[in-house]
């Protein structure tokens, strides 16, 4: 039935239906009549007593005429003045349309048709889940990729740091050794487990844990180190696993920013025996939320994998199937599991990895260009034996810039900004009372600007001069 063309029919002292009763009468009409442009009243029953439509308000679907229902009625008389209407609505539109655009956000995914299809296999398949066919595929191509024992993809990073914990037998009271400057994901992990996090200060140049630092932190309790691959750029892995040898602790890599580095020619998530990954929205490749644990130690990887899945025992890795097997719950574990969909959406952002970090490393070279001459602002430092990933971009504030006040100046401009990344030791959760002045000076000083790559070169330019411009104007002259 083709859409009904009249409107509802006026309130008028008499012979008119009730408010909000649909005009065309139709007694199979419903509360939202789909033949009628007009709302029908949700009460039922029948008409106002005394009222009967008259032929030209009748639905224009229950005629015969051939008449466009949309413009089956007449339209609204002119204004009085004559004059044209201004089509302020479009004009508002417009505006927001434009506001839109000129907003340069400080993070944004790079998701596309290749993942929209990659999930379309998933629904396809008939398992969204966990440890399904996609799932088991990325697990696959994961450790293919680091050259590892085995792979496991979990729900998040700080999961996949909690199940390396568990693996690598950390007991209460035991101590961690943990990067300070940072989500403090590790710190947390280790708590997890009624350990005890020591918290390393950081150098000054580059935010990743201090090897020296950590050396000077060992002590008989000290059972490993979780080394962080800062915002996206690897740490001293050469210097931290002497430490770690010397003393036979583990060596964890969390590389949760850090997909597509490098550190003397190897991959960030190849660089310890056991590494952490995160596919957060933020990352260079991301599924939305996600993670995995890369362990050399395929012994290490099923642990994780089984105390993933409620520490069930698999029956899928038996050669022959006989009768109903049923698995068992060998302890006690979690719901750690990445569902299909998203390790589908992950497959394909690896695929693209190459390219997003070219797209990143050159809006990092032109921020570099742009802002290396500025004496009220440090640009990031990248050792000559490591490439960075630039999850993020982190400019370091000369002592006397208004950070707060600079950020203030971004988001008038529509730009996004951040505060850096934590010193983790200050956090309450954590109770500390060590010192890592180092990390407590770059969270107080460090200002995250835009990076990722969808920026175009015009955006990161606009970005450079609106900082440079803000640095300037909230500074306080040094006495």
């Amino acid at each position: 039935m083709p859409a009904c063309s009249s409107p509802r029919t006026p309130r008028t002292p008499s012979g008119t239906p009730p408010p909000n009763r649909c005009a065309c009468s139709s007694s199979a009409c419903p509360p939202r009549c789909t033949s009628c442009t007009s709302r029908r009243s949700p009460r039922s029953g029948p008409p106002a007593r005394g009222w009967t439509p008259t032929p030209s308000r009748r639905c224009a679907a229950a005629t015969t005429s051939t008449r466009s229902p949309r413009f089956a009625t007449s339209r609204p008389p002119p204004p009085p003045t004559g004059r044209r209407r201004r089509p302020e609505h479009k004009a508002a539109q417009m505006t927001t349309d434009r506001s839109s655009m000129d907003k340069i956000p400080l993070t944004h995914a790079s998701l596309g048709e290749r993942e929209l299809a990659a999930v379309a296999e998933v629904f396809a398949s008939g398992w969204p889940a966990g440890q399904g066919p996609s799932g088991k595929a990325l697990e696959a191509g994961l450790k293919e990729r680091y050259g590892a024992g085995g792979a496991v993809a979990v729900s998040n990073c700080g999961a996949a740091l909690h199940l390396a914990l568990l693996a690598l037998g950390v007991k209460p009271g035991d101590e961690v050794i943990v990067a300070d400057y940072t989500f403090p994901a590790p710190a947390h992990a280790v708590r997890y487990l009624d350990a005890v996090p020591v918290f390393a200060d950081v150098r000054a140049d580059t935010g990743t844990v201090d090897a020296q630092a950590v050396a000077a932190l060992v002590t008989p309790r000290t059972v490993g180190i979780i080394a962080v691959d800062t915002v996206g750029i690897p740490a001293d892995y050469t210097e931290l696993q002497a430490i770690a040898d010397r003393h036979q602790l583990f060596l964890i890599e969390d590389a949760a920013c850090a997909v597509g580095a490098t550190y003397q020619g190897r991959p960030a998530g190849a660089l310890a025996e056991v590494a952490c990954l995160s596919f957060h929205g933020r990352k260079g490749a991301s599924s939305g939320e996600g993670g995995a644990l890369i362990a050399t130690d395929p012994d290490i990887a099923a642990a994780a994998r089984r105390r993933a899945s409620f520490g069930i025992g698999s029956i899928f890795d038996q050669g022959q199937v006989i009768g109903l097997p049923i698995p068992e719950f060998l302890e006690i574990g979690y719901n750690y599991k990445l569902s299909d969909i998203a390790a589908a959406i992950m497959q394909v952002q690896l695929e693209r990895l190459e390219e997003f970090i070219a797209h990143r490393s050159a809006v990092a070279a032109r921020y570099g260009e742009l802002l290396a001459d500025e004496e009220l602002l440090t640009v990031p430092h990248v050792p000559a034996d490591r490439t960075h990933a630039w999850q993020s971009y982190m400019v370091t504030l000369a002592k006397g810039v208004d950070r707060a006040a600079v950020a203030t100046d971004l988001r008038a401009a529509n730009i996004g900004s951040f505060h850096g990344t934590w010193a983790s030791h200050v956090q309450p959760a954590f109770e500390s009372k060590q010192v890592c002045p180092v990390s407590a000076d770059l969270f107080q000083r460090n200002l995250g600007i835009p990076m990722h790559a969808e920026l175009t070169m015009s955006q990161t330019e606009r970005v450079a001069e609106v900082l440079r411009k803000a640095v300037r104007a909230h500074t306080t002259p040094r006495t």
